[in-house]
């Protein structure tokens, strides 16, 4: 069982590195197509950006599946405020923690 590289989803039909033409039941990133002109890093941030969906219709999405947590990125709701607080490792974006925060902004 490998790690997408995109995800970071358990899958366990996923090689490491994954093979030619696998499709990530999670995010859905077809290995050597969708990453020929694109990182797994700039595939990750798209993936975020549409709301990070469950791809697969033929793969059941795993019970209390938590994209959130899948990427390492907690958050904690304040339910006083309903205010979200986000915690985020720079190696969950394939960024350089010695980036700054102008190189590594979400657009």
């Amino acid at each position: 069982m490998a790690k997408c590289p995109v995800c970071n989803f358990h899958d366990p039909g996923m090689s490491s590195p994954p093979e030619a033409y696998y499709i990530c039941p999670c995010c859905g990133t077809e290995f050597f197509l969708d990453d020929e002109f694109k990182s797994h890093a700039e595939l990750r941030l798209e993936w975020m950006a549409r709301g990070m969906p469950w791809f697969s219709n033929f793969t059941a999405r795993p019970d209390g599946w938590d994209p959130w947590k899948q990427l390492g990125i907690h958050t904690v709701q304040n339910t006083a405020t309903s205010a979200v607080t986000v915690s985020v490792s720079a190696y969950s974006f394939g960024v350089s923690p010695r980036m700054n925060a102008q190189t590594s902004r979400l657009s």
